[in-house]
């Protein structure tokens, strides 16, 4: 599953460590995209990757996308399927596994192109789209 969160922009020092600062620029990050797994046995659920960025593109989001799914499949817990909200830049992310074709909902697994990797959009942001 991923999701993005914006964030107010500023440094901190933590442990003399100093956080927030965007991937591969100096400036304070506007957004985190959390990459997220979850079980379809169980209740498990964690945060598996966060990307602090000012700004992203679906190229961008896409490559950490496949090298999160490579990094779960080699360490033995297997991806089916993509959760995302509706927005444009996910449905490019996802139309990169098939060389940007039209967006579907079923795309080759990266890890194994003989598995089908399922894209679903995810009810609860649809649900509030509706409401809005």
């Amino acid at each position: 599953m991923l999701d993005e969160i914006h964030q107010q922009q500023f440094f901190e020092c933590k442990g003399g460590c100093l956080t927030g600062s965007a991937a591969h620029c100096a400036e304070p990050a506007k957004t985190a995209h959390l990459f997220m797994v979850q079980s379809l046995l169980s209740t498990y659920k964690d945060v598996v990757h966060i990307l602090l960025v000012i700004r992203i593109s679906a190229n961008e989001r896409h490559d950490v996308l496949k090298r999160v799914i490579m990094s779960l499949e080699s360490a033995g817990l297997h991806v089916v399927a993509v959760i995302t909200d509706n927005n444009a830049i996910n449905r490019k992310m996802m139309s990169l596994f098939c060389n940007g074709k039209e967006p579907d909902i079923v795309y080759p697994h990266p890890a194994n192109s003989q598995q089908p990797l399922f894209y679903v959009v995810d009810t609860v942001h649809l649900l509030k789209c509706r409401a809005k």
